[in-house]
């Protein structure tokens, strides 16, 4: 980013977000452990490892991919990551949202 504004923009919507999923996914965790007798599995813990390093990981990407410059690596990169975000937002909504939402009803 090219100015501080930017910066603690950019960082208030990652931590917003962030703050979203990780309580929502803690009310998941919760409630499953409340299910389960024996406490929480090593799947939830990893899932949450990997929830919790994606942030700090991504950044480090981003950081490493903006050192390129205008380069054309960098350009195919910021394609290629933009083009997995969208495809995982299409799907987590088309497939995990909408046929939970409509089969309940």
């Amino acid at each position: 980013q090219r100015s501080v504004k930017e910066v603690v923009t950019l960082f208030s919507a990652l931590l917003l977000h962030k703050l979203i999923m990780a309580a929502s996914i803690g009310v998941s965790l919760a409630t499953a452990h409340e299910q389960q007798a024996r406490g929480i599995t090593k799947p939830q813990w990893i899932g949450a490892l990997t929830l919790s390093l994606a942030s700090p990981i991504g950044v480090m990407i981003g950081w490493a991919l903006i050192a390129q410059r205008s380069s054309p690596a960098l350009l195919m990169a910021i394609a290629l990551l933009q083009g997995l975000a969208c495809g995982t937002f299409f799907f987590v909504v088309f497939c995990e949202m909408l046929p939970h939402e409509f089969g309940s009803g």
